[in-house]
């Protein structure tokens, strides 16, 4: 079950106790803590009516606290400390640039730098890497918010 709570600046999607805080105007967001290929991550969101999360470079360091925030609830879990400290995350890049077709402007050092590595994953300092799209990885899928305002007259 998913419900949405909207603040004022924030866009809170309130999935299975997972609540998120991102300063990402008009979208909600889930983090996804199952371990999928780019493209089975993908699938997830596309299931959820969403996408692979996309941002702007002010909201990138965001995210990256968001994710780390929320791999540090996960310890002590089903998935390994190992595998939480050292994990990306998939985000929406492929073919080196955001799915939306914006360049990435804050790639890791030395990154991109393999002809095979066709996806992009964001790491805890907030630099994309580009990876194998069949790596597993955890995801954060996004989803546009609509509102529907209707205004009512009361009747004399």
């Amino acid at each position: 079950m998913y419900t949405f709570k909207v603040t004022r600046r924030f866009v809170n999607f309130l999935v299975a106790g997972t609540r998120v805080e991102v300063d990402i105007p008009d979208r909600c967001l889930i983090f996804v803590p199952e371990m999928k290929s780019w493209e089975g991550a993908w699938k997830h969101c596309i299931t959820l009516d969403a996408d692979l999360v996309v941002v702007q470079a002010s909201q990138v360091k965001g995210l990256a606290d968001y994710i780390k925030r929320e791999k540090n609830k996960l310890k002590g879990g089903k998935h390994s400390n190992s595998v939480l400290d050292n994990t990306a995350t998939w985000v929406g890049v492929r073919n080196r640039k955001w799915t939306d077709s914006r360049p990435v402007k804050y790639w890791r050092d030395s990154e991109p730098n393999g002809t095979k590595e066709q996806c992009g994953s964001l790491k805890e300092d907030g630099k994309i890497s580009d990876e194998r799209c069949i790596k597993c990885r955890f995801f954060v899928c996004s989803k546009s918010v609509r509102f529907n305002i209707n205004t009512y007259k009361k009747k004399d």
